[in-house]
């Protein structure tokens, strides 16, 4: 270990050796990337939900549900990033 990680490992700071716009917490810090998270955890949500759906339901999915709902959530997605974007250039401009 080189003398900076003994001196963050003797004050109890032990981050990730990633860079900051990349880690968890600089994502968190921020309201964008918070947003861009739980968009994420949203999209995973949904593929578990329907591999449950798949597997668990008595008829299975078939091409008009699977069709619906994906193309239905899809849109929802769109929509939610486009106003994540809209969110971030209203920052942009100061006011």
């Amino acid at each position: 270990m080189c003398r900076d990680e003994l001196e963050n490992v003797r004050a109890g700071i032990v981050l990730p050796l990633l860079p900051k716009q990349l880690s968890m917490r600089a994502l968190l810090e921020s309201d964008t990337g918070f947003y861009y998270l739980i968009g994420l955890f949203t999209i995973a949500v949904f593929l578990v939900s329907l591999a449950a759906l798949a597997i668990l339901g008595p008829a299975g999915l078939g091409a008009a549900e699977l069709g619906g709902l994906v193309v239905g959530f899809l849109v929802f997605m769109l929509v939610y990033f486009i106003s994540i974007a809209v969110h971030r250039l209203e920052e942009g401009d100061g006011t």
